[in-house]
């Protein structure tokens, strides 16, 4: 999944982009504890944090990577688990803020299925 956000000192690459997934661990319901991951590229690992929201009234959860530091780095990403409590229909979210207040924000329809 991919989100652009210019970059006035890159003028021939004026992108962020995050790779990101979640893993339910062969879990056989959804209600089970969901692994999230996330890695924003193109921007400076000083720059902000990425922001998780899983549309189900939990607190937002904040996450560091390492911003694409080593793109091929199998620990750049920021991990972070997550349980929904009820099935339904969930708009998850994440989003990342640049120095210049640019936000990039990304969206994965989520599907929880009753027991």
């Amino acid at each position: 999944m991919a989100n652009e956000i210019g970059d006035d000192e890159h003028p021939a690459d004026k992108s962020i982009y995050y790779h990101w997934g979640l893993d339910t661990g062969g879990a056989d319901r959804m209600v089970d504890e969901v692994t999230f991951k996330v890695r924003s590229f193109r921007v400076k690992a000083d720059e902000g944090h990425e922001l998780w929201d899983f549309g189900d009234g939990s607190p937002p959860v904040k996450v560091q990577s390492d911003a694409g530091a080593d793109p091929h780095a199998k620990d750049g990403y920021a991990v972070t688990t997550h349980r929904f409590e009820r099935p339904g229909r969930y708009i998850v979210s994440v989003e990342r803020t640049n120095l210049r207040g640019e936000t990039g924000t990304d969206r994965l329809d989520v599907l929880v299925e009753p027991q």
